[in-house]
């Protein structure tokens, strides 16, 4: 199942070509009857709160490129909430929510997530959380930009918790409030990357704390951070 979705479709429509859907929910819940499918974006931003479990299968959902789709979250929601099955992100922004994209899975259960040139910014707290031992997260040519603080005070870039395992290639990250990249857990709490960039982090590029936390790096940069009025930074 391939169900099409542009801001000139119609709750009518039934997701082809010519008579696309109007709203990405809508195409969610269709997903979910069917166990599994494509969601395809035209050029167009949708506000959303996307809650994606394995009901949705191996779910696809991707936009013509960065620049042209985006998904919008609100402040003191997550945008994307993926908590199981094997859902793929492509080509499309993040953009908000609070944090704009959380993972969470705990064995027996496991979310497989893929994200493949997916620009993520503006989010409060987190742009990409990723919490315990079911959550494996996979990123590809992908960027998190301009984290803030929300109600929780991190502003972290990327967070990587209590068991979960990350593998990144060609991750960018940039203007971070809080760390660039923190790996945490007294579990087996993983970050395998390759080609990382983290620049002008506040607190540190980089954190690893935690008896279980792990971290493999290959390639890549830590600079400039920028320290907060009232303390310090530092890049790893």
């Amino acid at each position: 199942m391939a169900l099409r979705v542009a801001p000139w479709g119609s709750g009518f429509g039934d997701g082809s070509e010519a008579a696309p859907l109007d709203s990405v929910d809508d195409a969610l819940g269709r997903v979910a009857d069917a166990g599994g499918g494509q969601i395809l974006l035209s050029a167009g931003s949708w506000e959303v709160g996307l809650d994606i479990g394995g009901s949705h299968g191996d779910l696809l959902l991707a936009g013509r490129c960065p620049e042209l789709s985006a998904l919008t979250g609100v402040p003191g929601a997550e945008t994307l909430h993926l908590r199981g099955g094997g859902p793929t992100l492509r080509d499309l922004s993040v953009v908000g929510g609070e944090p704009a994209i959380s993972i969470s899975g705990q064995v027996p259960a496991h979310v497989r997530v893929r994200m493949e040139r997916v620009a993520v910014r503006e989010s409060l707290d987190y742009g990409v959380l990723a919490v315990g031992t079911g959550a494996d997260l996979t990123l590809l040519d992908c960027t998190i930009a301009d984290t803030g603080f929300g109600a929780q005070r991190f502003g972290d870039g990327l967070e990587i918790a209590f068991g979960a395992t990350v593998e990144a290639n060609h991750l960018h990250i940039t203007g971070a409030a809080g760390f660039g990249v923190m790996v945490f857990g007294n579990q087996t709490t993983t970050l395998l990357a390759e080609d990382l960039e983290v620049i002008d982090a506040s607190d540190a590029g980089l954190s690893s704390q935690g008896s279980g936390a792990t971290v493999e790096l290959h390639g890549g940069r830590i600079s400039s951070p920028t320290p907060p009025e009232d303390g310090e930074a530092a890049g790893v």
